[in-house]
Parts: C-alpha cells; sequence; structure tokens
C-alpha cells in the first residue's frame, strides 16, 4: 500500500518538474566563470598533491 503511494506520489512530481522545465529556458554558463572554477580547483590541488607525491616517494625509496 505504500509503496503503490509513494509511486504515486512519484509519477505527480515528475509531471510537475517535466511541465516547468518546458516553461524554462535553460540558464546560460559564463566560460570564463567555468575555467575560473576550474583554476580554483586545481591550482590548489596541484600545489597539494605535488609535495606528497615527492614526499611518498622519498620515504617509500628510503625504506
Amino acid at each position: 500500500m505504500d509503496l503503490e503511494r509513494f509511486i504515486h506520489l512519484y509519477e505527480i512530481k515528475s509531471r510537475a518538474i517535466l511541465e516547468q522545465s518546458e516553461n524554462q529556458e535553460i540558464m546560460e554558463v559564463n566560460n570564463l566563470g567555468f575555467i575560473a572554477v576550474l583554476m580554483f580547483l586545481a591550482i590548489p590541488t596541484a600545489f597539494l598533491l605535488i609535495p606528497y607525491v615527492k614526499t611518498a616517494s622519498a620515504s617509500s625509496g628510503s625504506n
């Protein structure tokens, strides 16, 4: 009984989302913003990852 109610509610929700998406346009994304986010994630990751790899390789080489 609960499963049938859940499926019914899911169908109603999916229909509402579909109707809403048909009325709205897709939001545009700024290419420079996308590049800035990639750099914001990649540069600090590289600065943390490079010393870790050097330390890990040096400690495994000495053992």
